[in-house]
């Protein structure tokens, strides 16, 4: 599921539902980019910054949007996962087959 299912701010007794189900019943493995907090980031934010839907945005105040977005994800994540992945150049299938991994152990 997405990142927002777990930490959406405009439905947070959602969010909180959706972490607490996901948690007692079933194998959460996290995705994020990488270890390095800021490489994750700056990472993110190219990605966005780049969308259609944010093309017009103001980029500091974006880069400032996905830094505490991303923050308030890792944190939940961290608390909620299984296992976090690192998915940053890595291909679909690599990322696939290492979920499969994580699964079967």
């Amino acid at each position: 599921m997405a990142g927002g299912a777990v930490s959406s701010t405009k439905h947070p007794e959602a969010s909180e539902k959706v972490r607490t189900v996901a948690k007692s019943n079933s194998v959460v493995i996290g995705l994020l980019p990488c270890e390095d907090e800021e490489e994750s980031i700056e990472f993110l934010f190219e990605r966005e910054k780049n969308r259609a839907h944010f093309k017009d945005n103001d980029k500091i105040q974006l880069r400032e949007d996905v830094e505490r977005k991303y923050r308030k994800l890792k944190d939940i994540l961290r608390d909620i996962a299984d296992k976090i992945l690192y998915v940053k150049n890595k291909e679909v299938n690599e990322v696939v087959e290492e979920i499969i991994s994580e699964v079967k152990e």
